[in-house]
């Protein structure tokens, strides 16, 4: 819910210009009819407030309620006036939530000065009539908060069905941040300030953390609203009005919970304000963070040493402290770690840059970042499932202990989804190799046939242009590049064998096998699709599938071969019925109806020139108003449906920790090593691997994601 006034006659009547100019007359009656929503919640709560306060007046007839209902009939039209008259839309904001929190939490803390049913008890039959009217006004209260709710909610989801909801990269708004602070100065009405203070950081925690799409934060939400109700208020002597309770959070966390779903950001836009920042100021938030934790086991530790059955809690906190104690430093390390990577990737961004996310993405994958965050993942899961499990052992209801625990469990769940998300969202790891032979015409019995001295030199400058361009499109998509050889004279078998082999073997900077191998060949190739040698032999697909089994032993990793020739295309069945190795081919194919005209005219590197203009797109996905490469075929294996990128073995996760964690916590992370039931698996994946293999084979589409930003294209 947003708590803003802006209730002002011409403000409620009129957009502004700009909204004019930008909307159809069915837009600005969808506009009208969001404001008209947004105003019955915000006029229903100030009802609500209102009854609520003169109730407690009547009831207790306490100074303190008397004046803030005095106040309020001043500070709600300042507001509007500023609104309405001087145009100070923002101060009027601020004035309206920070008014409309303290009531919320005046009423709330009051209201344990109020206890209705002592007084209906009481033998006293003069006290009853105020008593009952006392009783109808806080059920008139219910019934305009039950107005509010459900039209704060309606509300929501109307401005984000109709594409009016504005969305940002903020953590918190401004009228949340002001609400939250409104409730938080009413805790001294009651002295208890500081114990509701951490019960607000611990919802304003939870909100940031839904706000930044952290499903697991859904888990935290629940729990809080069931330890605030039953635990919480009560260890606070309080006895408060649930559904004012319920108006005050479902106003805060409605926005953030549809955003999960309406929110279009990437992880890279949500992050961002966190990825630009100085190292030195990432590292000590993770220094604070770990400071927090720590905080967090000390007061568990006092629990359990001044508790109850120490018998058997004392037992229980020495193993689930001693797990805690280990998987969270595995967390720091891998947090540190983590920041150090992010911080070694935002210099490559450039401010001339104008798709920041794919280009971090692209660098994250070079990078290695997509291993890290899958390995790091299950560890960060196993720092989670401790905290919780040491909560509860350690519990008590305590007002600290429990606001801490809801602090610190959000920050944990973001943490977890942050490395989700990037590792979903950061591409693979990529090498390629390009090797450029000019064409001499070949003969199809090997022999050369010598070209006039003009012609040579335009091939020669064609060639370099290529040698070029495919340097810059290996760069530009942070593919690292094994090399780019340009051979004049041909191709020698022996040679070329050699360096296809130690492109297969190449490992990335961990030890690993990259996740794609680019093969890039444009030279002469005979009538079947094999690439000719200078002593009249042929590099056949064959060929480099027994290289590529000799070197990559699984199919954790993926062959693209891109050749730029008249007959690469006749791979195609072959490619197509390889069974055991996921390879995928780009070529061009051209139809025998133009094969003659196209034989003369096209030029050497022309198809690479346009197929890489094409993937250089702001966005290649939408077709419309790109040009697709002239005569663009490409193939691809039956197992390509069914690729993944690298997935760690127990075996990477164990090389992982010797690398980066002390030797005494590999037997813990060994133990937790094993993987993961996937539910996928276990109900609908093979259908979907199945219909997806169908798909492939049968309706191929005309322009096919490699993951790593750029696309096999079929015209």
């Amino acid at each position: 819910m947003s708590y803003i006034v802006n209730i002002g006659v011409t403000n409620l009547c009129r957009p502004d210009a700009k909204f004019y100019q930008r909307k159809q007359p069915m837009d600005l009656r969808l506009y009208y009819l969001v404001k008209a929503i947004r105003y019955c919640s915000d006029l229903t709560l100030l009802a609500a407030l209102g009854v609520a306060l003169y109730s407690q007046w009547e009831a207790t007839n306490d100074v303190t309620v008397a004046t803030l209902a005095m106040m309020s009939c001043f500070v709600i039209p300042v507001a509007i006036a500023f609104s309405y008259y001087f145009q100070m839309q923002h101060i009027s904001q601020v004035i309206y939530s920070l008014w409309t929190g303290a009531l919320m939490g005046v009423n709330t803390f009051l209201s344990k000065r109020t206890n209705v049913a002592a007084l209906m008890s009481s033998q006293q039959p003069y006290a009853r009539e105020p008593i009952m009217a006392l009783q109808y006004s806080q059920q008139l209260v219910d019934a305009f908060l039950l107005i509010h709710v459900a039209t704060c909610i309606v509300w929501n989801l109307t401005e984000r069905f109709t594409g009016l909801a504005q969305f940002d990269t903020k953590l918190i708004t401004e009228s949340e941040l002001f609400v939250l602070v409104g409730f938080g100065v009413s805790g001294t009405v009651s002295h208890l300030y500081i114990d509701v203070c951490l019960f607000l950081f611990a919802l304003t925690v939870t909100i940031v953390a839904i706000r930044m799409k952290s499903y697991w934060s859904l888990i935290n939400l629940a729990s809080l609203l069931a330890i605030s109700n039953c635990c919480f208020f009560p260890a606070l002597d309080i006895e408060p009005k649930n559904m004012l309770i319920i108006a005050f959070i479902t106003g805060l966390v409605t926005g953030p919970i549809l955003d999960l779903y309406f929110n279009p950001s990437s992880v890279f836009d949500r992050y961002m304000p966190l990825f630009r920042l100085k190292h030195s100021v990432k590292l000590l938030l993770v220094l604070l963070l770990m400071a927090l934790q720590l905080m967090f086991f000390w007061i568990c530790a006092s629990a359990v040493i001044m508790g109850e059955r120490v018998y058997i809690t004392i037992p229980g906190f020495i193993l689930f402290g001693c797990l805690w104690l280990c998987f969270h430093l595995v967390y720091f390390l891998t947090m540190w770690n983590l920041m150090n990577r992010v911080t070694d990737c935002i210099p490559h961004i450039s401010k001339l840059d104008e798709n920041v996310t794919a280009r971090l993405s692209k660098i994250m994958a070079s990078k290695g970042m997509r291993y890290f965050c899958i390995v790091s993942q299950r560890l960060v899961m196993m720092s989670v499932l401790s905290t919780a499990l040491l909560g509860i052992v350690s519990w008590r209801p305590d007002t600290a202990y429990m606001s801490l625990f809801l602090i610190i469990l959000p920050l944990e769940f973001l943490t977890l989804s942050l490395l989700n998300e990037l590792s979903s969202a950061v591409g693979g790891t990529c090498v390629g190799y390009a090797l450029i032979a000019p064409n001499n015409l070949y003969r199809s019995d090997g022999s050369v046939t010598p070209l006039p001295q003009n012609h040579v030199q335009d091939l020669n400058l064609r060639s370099t242009e290529l040698l070029v361009a495919i340097q810059n499109f290996f760069r530009d998509h942070l593919v690292d590049m094994y090399g780019c050889d340009y051979s004049v004279n041909g191709l020698e078998p022996k040679l070329m064998e050699n360096k296809i082999k130690a492109l297969f073997g190449s490992n990335t900077s961990d030890g690993v096998k990259y996740d794609s191998y680019i093969l890039y060949y444009s030279g002469h190739t005979y009538q079947n699709g094999d690439w000719a040698m200078n002593d009249g032999t042929a590099v056949t697909l064959s060929n480099i599938l027994e290289w590529w089994r000799e070197k990559v032993d699984d199919r954790s990793s993926r062959l693209i071969i891109m050749v730029d020739s008249l007959h690469g295309h006749h791979w195609q069945k072959a490619v197509k019925s390889c069974r055991n190795v996921c390879i995928g081919l780009q070529t061009l194919k051209i139809p025998k109806s133009k094969k003659r005209d196209v034989d003369i005219s096209l030029k050497t590197g022309e198809f690479t020139r346009d197929w890489i203009q094409f993937n250089s797109g702001s966005d290649p996905k939408d077709i419309n108003g790109l040009s697709i490469p002239q005569f663009a075929f490409y193939a691809v294996s039956p197992l390509w449906s069914d690729y993944s990128f690298r997935m760690p073995s127990d075996a990477d996760i164990m090389t992982h920790s010797q690398l980066h964690f002390p030797r005494f916590t590999w037997p813990f992370i060994k133990i937790v090593s094993c993987p993961y039931w996937s539910i996928n698996l276990l109900f609908c994946e093979p259908l979907f691997a199945f219909l997806r293999k169908l798909k492939l084979q049968w309706l191929p589409p005309k322009i096919l994601d490699t993951g790593h930003g750029f696309y096999f294209v079929n015209s």
